[in-house]
């Protein structure tokens, strides 16, 4: 069953962070300003230069763009670690450092196979921070965190409004001893998904095979239209034919799955619990600014689709869709050579409308607005006379 989404226009992304903002300003100044000249050179980028700020990969490239952890000393971790944990809860905090710090155990996981090339491209100092632009309290600027598994990127524009996508966490292996930092997101989609009617499961499930990788993958841009990958990443453990990939298309106005508003009182609770938990990623009084935004934009023709298998342990898939809302839930391929399927999770909240801060920055060139760090420079009337006119 697939539901056309109409953008409604109560659904504003104007939502004001002054003081959010101000608080990854001021981080982003304190780590900036500790940095030499040539770990400077590494760290900033121009704010027009589109193609890196839009460069959000989350696989351990060995060609990085940006500053990553392991150049910095001591006190510059720290302050870059402050800088991560301005933008996010606690609890969003704790799942993004577990994720960096397990590389040095999947290092040695992927040993037998990689052997020492594990120690490079396994690495929990290899997160590259980036920044575009100057950080100002009136100013248009941005940053990103990326590395394997975690991604994240912020766009302030005019010093008080904020977009946080695209915002990626992912986990190999899914579950590992004590390190098992997403099994929330994968409990409440199982949650809502067994709480469904035969009935309800029938248009909830979109296809009987999960795909290998997020549909929307890490395309800078949505489209009107969007396809998984055919197989996962470097690898043919799992592969998906054309049909499969067919069925699991992402489409921006016709969204595919379970609208909230079929389910009943209980499942809708579930339901929000699902969307709740990805924005809960961001601190609290800006992820409550978040569900009102959402709520205003009618979660009941929210939907929510599921892929692959309805139960643990096989490959399986789920995605909620609503207007400027996408999030997705992928865990089919293996985990750190672990055998067994389904142990390698990946999960995404992006704004098809305002990632990087699409909608809010046409917004602002549109406007005839000039920002307050350029007035207060000019005089409110300049004198018409001649400068020096009467001295000498």
């Amino acid at each position: 069953m697939a539901s056309t989404l109409e953008r409604p226009t109560t659904l504003d992304l104007r939502l004001d962070m002054r003081g959010y903002a101000n608080r990854m300003r001021s981080a982003a100044d304190a780590l900036l300003s500790n940095l030499n000249r040539e770990q400077l050179a590494k760290a900033l980028f121009a704010f027009e230069d589109e193609d890196e700020r839009r460069d959000w990969d989350f696989i351990p490239k060995y060609r990085p763009r940006g500053l990553p952890l392991r150049e910095m000393t001591d006190r510059q971790q720290v302050l870059a670690q402050q800088l991560l944990a301005s933008a996010l809860s606690l609890p969003g905090y704790a799942q993004a450092v577990s994720i960096m710090a397990f590389e040095n155990v999947l290092r040695e996981l992927n040993a037998p196979r990689a052997g020492l090339a594990a120690a490079e491209f396994r690495h929990s100092g290899k997160y590259q921070f980036s920044f575009f632009g100057e950080p100002h309290a009136e100013q248009t600027w941005a940053w990103r965190m990326v590395g394997h598994h975690v991604a994240v990127n912020f766009t302030i524009v005019e010093g008080r409004y904020v977009a946080s996508t695209p915002l990626l966490l992912g986990a190999e292996p899914a579950e590992f001893g004590v390190f098992k930092p997403l099994k929330d997101d994968e409990d409440r989609g199982f949650r809502l998904l067994e709480a469904l009617d035969t009935t309800q499961r029938g248009q909830a499930i979109i296809h009987d095979v999960a795909p290998p990788d997020f549909v929307t993958r890490v395309v800078k841009k949505l489209g009107d239209e969007e396809l998984p990958g055919d197989h996962e990443l470097g690898f043919d453990h799992y592969v998906i034919s054309d049909h499969d990939r067919e069925m699991l298309k992402w489409i921006r106005h016709r969204a595919k799955g379970l609208a909230g508003g079929s389910m009943s009182s209980a499942q809708f609770s579930l339901f929000k619990d699902v969307i709740a938990g990805y924005i809960s990623r961001l601190p609290p009084e800006i992820a409550a600014l978040h569900v009102s935004r959402l709520e205003n934009g009618g979660l009941e023709q929210f939907t929510f689709a599921w892929a692959g298998h309805p139960e643990r342990g096989k490959p399986h898939y789920y995605r909620v869709q609503g207007p400027s809302f996408l999030v997705e839930f992928e865990n089919a391929q293996v985990g750190g050579g672990l055998p067994g399927e389904a142990n390698h999770i990946h999960t995404v909240w992006r704004d098809p409308d305002n990632d990087f801060g699409d909608d809010l920055l046409m917004q602002h060139y549109a406007s005839d607005h000039l920002p307050y760090v350029v007035t207060r420079e000019q005089s409110s009337k300049p004198s018409a006379e001649p400068s020096g006119r009467g001295l000498g």
